[in-house]
């Protein structure tokens, strides 16, 4: 089964939070859990990503409370998306496993890993910064501009956070939102 095929499954925390995640691969070693970038829900990561490395070992990409179809309000600090990860995280009954953040998932995997440091084997940050960065300070109000041009031109936002404006990078763009 591929990452695209394979149907989200719902579990819920000991509060009754229900959160929505897909898991795909082999149980041999430690499972990799993934946390997405700011406004990404799980079908945002790249299904021919997670197809490559669900062929060595387990996956588990999960929506955060209040995102996607996991139930609850979006929460408003990196703290209380480390909060709510640790009981997705005990939810699923995991232990120990490698962490991946990417961009504001990274934020989150950082805070998660100094709190729960014996949960987390290996920690891997993919375009992400640390807390106290001055430039970090600015991602709201970027992403804020980037929301509002987006809605102005009928464009995915994605288009504007995470590409360059280049004429290689329009047709990348397209493929990649595409399909």
């Amino acid at each position: 089964m591929t990452y695209l095929t394979t149907p989200n499954q719902f579990i819920q925390d000991q509060q009754g939070q229900r959160f929505a995640y897909r898991e795909v691969g082999t149980g041999r070693g430690l499972p990799l859990v993934l946390l997405n970038h700011l406004s990404a829900t799980l079908d945002n990561w790249d299904p021919a990503l997670i197809d490559l490395i669900s062929q060595q070992r387990r996956v588990i990409v999960f929506n955060n409370r209040g995102v996607g179809f996991s139930d609850g309000k979006v929460p408003t600090t990196i703290e209380q998306m480390v909060a709510d990860c640790y009981a997705f995280i005990t939810a699923m009954q995991l232990t120990q496993f490698d962490l991946l953040g990417l961009s504001m998932g990274g934020f989150v995997a950082q805070a998660f890993t100094l709190k729960y440091p014996s949960s987390v084997n290996h920690l891997i940050l993919v375009g992400t910064g640390p807390q106290g960065d001055s430039e970090i300070a600015k991602v709201g109000r970027i992403t804020t501009f980037d929301l509002i041009r987006s809605f102005l031109t009928h464009r995915d936002v994605k288009e504007y956070l995470f590409f360059t404006r280049t004429p290689q990078a329009n047709r990348l763009v397209k493929r990649s939102l595409t399909g």
